[in-house]
């Protein structure tokens, strides 16, 4: 798959970030997503409800492994289903299947 940028990503790519992310948090360099609003809704979580989580808005490369936002699970699912209904990139193209790798 590819990024916003247009660079192909792997699963490994994908572990890895989420690894950083993970150890960044343990290292006190970046808050728990829990503990900061969501950037799409401004959820604040008390505890219950929707959990919180970061989103690698800008992909999986390692330029951009601690480029993350936060979002609550029903924003993080709705900018899935935006990612998913996308006809065309950034630069106009469409997504053919010839063009286009999906899972």
């Amino acid at each position: 798959m590819a990024d916003k940028t247009g660079i192909e990503w792997t699963d490994a790519d994908k572990v890895a970030a989420r690894y950083a992310v993970n150890l960044a948090v343990k290292r006190d360099e970046i808050d728990p997503a829990n503990n900061l609003p969501c950037a799409d809704c401004g959820h604040e979580y008390r505890g219950s409800g929707n959990r919180h989580e970061y989103d690698h808005h800008l992909g999986y490369a390692p330029a951009n492994h601690l480029m993350v936002e936060v979002v609550c699970k029903r924003c993080h699912v709705a900018r899935d289903n935006a990612k998913a209904a996308q006809t065309h990139c950034r630069n106009g193209h469409a997504f053919t299947p010839e063009n286009t790798k999906r899972r």
